[in-house]
């Protein structure tokens, strides 16, 4: 019975996170770069002289930018691997990081009692990004969809499913 069920059920849209997502991650990794480099810099500098602050320069400039490019990775890896499904009947919102988050919530189309959209900024204003709440009589707290793009568009389409 339950397969009958799925196999009536169609998919509508599949949503990624926002672009924007990514713009506080790239900031701190560029920083980081410039910061690593200007170490890169002084240990060249002081290489002949004092060889042994060269090595922890090295070592501050190393240390940051293996830490950075893993950090900066998993970002990537968290937006490509999160996304929204919906389908005529409900909405499912995948968190995944591989061996740190394996989250999944489900939404009932025909259960929800509320939906609202939040641009916040100027930022989300101009980018056209926000934050889309689901609330349902089943669950206490909303659903939270953060870095949905054109959210408008987005609760219009899960309003035309109701």
């Amino acid at each position: 019975m339950a397969s009958e069920n799925q196999q009536d059920e169609k998919l509508v849209e599949l949503v990624k996170k926002h672009w924007m997502y990514l713009f506080r991650p790239l900031s701190l990794y560029s920083l980081g770069w410039g910061l690593c480099l200007t170490f890169f810099i002084f240990a060249d500098a002081l290489f002949l002289e004092w060889h042994n602050a060269s090595m922890l320069f090295l070592l501050l400039a190393f240390l940051p930018l293996l830490v950075g490019h893993h950090w900066f990775f998993f970002y990537l890896l968290s937006r490509e691997l999160s996304l929204i499904v919906i389908t005529d009947k409900q909405i499912l919102k995948f968190d995944y990081l591989p061996l740190i988050k394996k989250d999944l919530e489900l939404v009932v189309v025909h259960n929800i009692d509320e939906i609202e959209e939040k641009q916040e900024g100027i930022l989300q204003n101009i980018f056209h990004y926000g934050t889309v709440l689901i609330q349902t009589s089943s669950a206490p707290l909303p659903v939270l969809l953060c870095y949905i793009p054109h959210p408008t568009g987005f609760i219009r389409k899960i309003r035309a499913l109701k």
